[in-house]
């Protein structure tokens, strides 16, 4: 199965900064638009949040949970596998 991967920022996301103060998030979806994983940056760059997460706040509970998402609402960047995977790897 093929994954997608997207960059989301305020303006496509309308009160993303209220959820744990997170101003970009990137996110893994399935081909059917289903968000498997998130990782949420703050302002300064630092991990905000983690979907799915054991151990970071609000992490059992993803920013487009129960979502799907139209990977042609996004106007930002996308980031590459390898790109997530590193962000991914910082949260643990």
């Amino acid at each position: 199965m093929k994954h997608y991967y997207c960059t989301w920022e305020e303006g496509d996301i309308k009160g993303l900064h209220s959820i744990s103060e997170v101003s970009s998030l990137y996110t893994e979806s399935n081909e059917e638009g289903v968000v498997l994983r998130e990782i949420g940056l703050n302002k300064v760059g630092q991990i905000a949040h983690r979907y799915p997460s054991s151990t970071h706040p609000l992490g059992h509970r993803g920013i487009f949970d129960n979502q799907k998402v139209e990977l042609s609402d996004t106007t930002n960047t996308h980031p590459t596998k390898e790109e997530f995977e590193v962000l991914w790897s910082m949260t643990e």
